[in-house]
């Protein structure tokens, strides 16, 4: 998706946003997590600014590749030297047709393996899960993570400037960066361009449903991460849906994939 030059350019000018506290893992009072990730930046001004500088460079490339879709939102992904083990999950629900299709857009701005953290997929494991992801609850493989880590997740080395294209319900994960250069990948999340973008609000007293939230671009560009874990009162509510998710076993999780898409892979 990138030329090398391109990648050099990005980089530059990704040097200039000045996030607080540099590329240092994300903290607060809500996560703390190993990596840092622009999208939870209390920064809004940095926020946006990656918003503009991904989309100036990919918006094009990304109509290419997915002539239907636009940019919902951006994230710029760094591990440290040495730290960015990120857990295995699926990415959040962002469609309130939860039949349509949400895709992620993954490229490194290093070459990436298995020393420095790259991706790991399970495929086909978009055909077995169709619960709704969101903040506050946990996924469906949440007893068996490590078994999925073991089992089956493939790693995809790939180049600098090259990108990974998944569905939003495919199983990945990636390792501790091992070496001593930071690993800088860009996530972008795409949806179709007549789709209702929505955020899945969960509330704890009120377990059985998801409230759905109007979230176009603006309001990832604005909403500080932490304002999400509460009902904001400025939100405008589209409905609510029921909530059908529920915990698999790891039996059951390998059936379904053997069903689903003719995998029993273990190893």
């Amino acid at each position: 998706m990138l030329s090398s030059d391109e990648v050099s350019q990005f980089l530059a000018e990704l040097a200039k946003l000045n996030p607080e506290g540099g590329f240092a893992p994300s903290v607060s009072a809500n996560i703390a997590l190993p990596y840092h990730v622009s999208f939870l930046d209390s920064n809004q001004d940095y926020r946006r600014g990656v918003f503009k500088l991904v989309s100036d460079y990919f918006a094009s490339k990304v109509r290419e590749v997915l002539p239907d879709y636009h940019i919902l939102n951006t994230s710029l992904i760094v591990k440290p030297p040495r730290h960015g083990l990120f857990p295995v999950h699926h990415d959040w629900s962002f469609l309130a047709d939860h039949a349509g299709k949400c895709m992620t857009i993954w490229c490194p701005l290093i070459d990436t393996n298995t020393e420095n953290g790259t991706i790991h997929l399970l495929p086909g494991s978009n055909k077995v899960l169709k619960e709704i992801q969101t903040p506050k609850i946990p996924c469906c493989f949440h007893g068996f993570r490590e078994d999925i880590v073991e089992r089956w997740l493939q790693p995809i080395p790939t180049l600098a400037g090259h990108a990974l294209l998944w569905d939003n319900h495919m199983i990945h994960w990636s390792g501790k960066n091992h070496t001593d250069d930071p690993r800088i990948a860009v996530q972008i999340t795409c949806i179709p361009v007549h789709s209702q973008p929505v955020y899945f609000y969960y509330n704890e007293q009120r377990p059985y449903q998801f409230e759905l939230i109007d979230a176009d671009q603006e309001f990832w560009l604005r909403t500080d991460h932490q304002e999400l874990f509460t009902r904001q009162p400025h939100w405008k509510s589209l409905g609510y849906v029921p909530n059908e998710n529920r915990s698999l076993s790891i039996t059951e999780f390998s059936e379904l994939l053997r069903k689903r898409t003719g995998s029993c892979r273990t190893e």
